[in-house]
């Protein structure tokens, strides 16, 4: 074989190798887009609210009850309500198979003696895949009155 064959055939396969990857960087590609390919990552999300007095003093032990708005069933976050400075989970991962794309309502009760009971609405959805909760909507700092424990709600 002369020089300008070893060249040519060179080139032919280069050309092939060049093809080939194309076309499996597109396969690939569109194997991305199909939402039935969910890969979820192993962070483990958690959605915290504090909760502080009226100088900004956080309170610690309050009683939290969370449920899914017209749902007697509560959710269960208490597992994470060690977080100091008077932090305080209201959803996590845990509960990301019952929530859609569009949002759902969760209630949050605040409760503590010596304090007057607040109730806040929160709405959450998940991705596609139903991978990780995500906040829509509600107050992350919750204000806390002193005084009687009458329900209170600022909506």
């Amino acid at each position: 074989m002369n020089k300008k064959n070893k060249r040519s055939g060179l080139k032919g396969s280069i050309r092939s190798i060049i093809i080939l990857s194309s076309f499996l960087v597109l396969l690939i590609a569109s194997q991305c887009n199909n939402q039935d390919d969910c890969y979820c990552t192993e962070i483990f999300m958690m959605q915290m609210v504090q909760v502080v007095d009226q100088t900004g003093q956080s309170i610690d032990s309050v009683t939290v009850t969370i449920s899914f708005t017209g749902s007697q069933n509560p959710i269960d976050c208490s597992q994470y309500h060690d977080a100091p400075n008077g932090n305080y989970c209201i959803l996590n991962d845990n509960y990301v198979k019952q929530l859609d794309e569009s949002g759902i309502p969760i209630s949050v009760m605040f409760e503590k003696p010596g304090y007057v009971t607040r109730i806040e609405l929160y709405y959450f959805n998940t991705d596609s895949c139903q991978c990780h909760i995500n906040l829509l909507g509600g107050e992350t700092t919750i204000v806390l009155l002193e005084g009687c424990s009458e329900p209170f709600s600022d909506r």
